[in-house]
């Protein structure tokens, strides 16, 4: 499928890959409807790497769990706790100060999302946390994916700036499907161990 105009819509639909049930704000979207490809041609970077030198070779299908779950393989994995000793003892804008050379250049509503789920799903030791780039056709975004040891997880997409491209929850289980949920990243947040309604498994089986 050709990207559209819209770079939010080619973003879900690029990241929405391999998913059985797919949502965007509540709404079921049809996925053989929309010709979801199964392979689209991308490249995966290092997170500090901004000019994309070093890149990987392209990958010919994406999944996003073992990309993340393997980051160190793939020479991806920044270890937020690396960067910020002492995470849970100096507030945010002191650890940006301290690590200015190396985070001048990853917008700063990135590293936040990155803390929020630092703290509280992967030093909780319920999940781990992975981010890096990627460039799909000449767009490049950076991506922070949360994957717990339940199965489950969560996705931020942001674009260079910072801005906010997409946000979901997604929730896979052997005997329903992969589901993932398109919706507000303050929703999420505040609701963390929540899922949205659509792809909640325990109003599944009141059905």
């Amino acid at each position: 499928m050709a990207f559209t105009d819209n770079l939010v819509e080619n973003i879900k639909l690029f990241f929405s890959q391999g998913y059985t049930e797919i949502y965007n704000k509540g709404k079921a979207i049809d996925g053989e409807a929309l010709n979801i490809p199964k392979q689209w041609e991308f490249g995966i970077y290092h997170l500090l790497d901004t000019k994309l030198s070093q890149k990987l070779d392209f990958i010919s299908q994406f999944n996003l769990e073992e990309i993340t779950l393997n980051r160190d393989d793939y020479q991806l994995g920044i270890e937020f706790f690396y960067y910020f000793p002492n995470c849970m003892k100096e507030d945010f804008e002191t650890l940006m100060a301290q690590r200015k050379d190396k985070l001048k250049k990853i917008p700063k509503s990135y590293w936040e999302s990155y803390l929020f789920y630092y703290q509280n799903v992967e030093d909780a030791d319920w999940g781990s946390v992975g981010g890096f780039r990627v460039c799909i056709e000449d767009t490049q975004v950076i991506v922070i994916n949360v994957s717990t040891d339940g199965g489950d997880g969560y996705l931020e997409v942001f674009d260079r700036e910072g801005q906010i491209l997409g946000a979901s929850r997604h929730y896979s289980s052997w005997r329903h499907g992969g589901r993932i949920a398109w919706c507000e990243k303050d929703w999420i947040h505040s609701n963390l161990r929540a899922y949205p309604p659509e792809i909640d498994p325990k109003l599944r089986r009141k059905r």
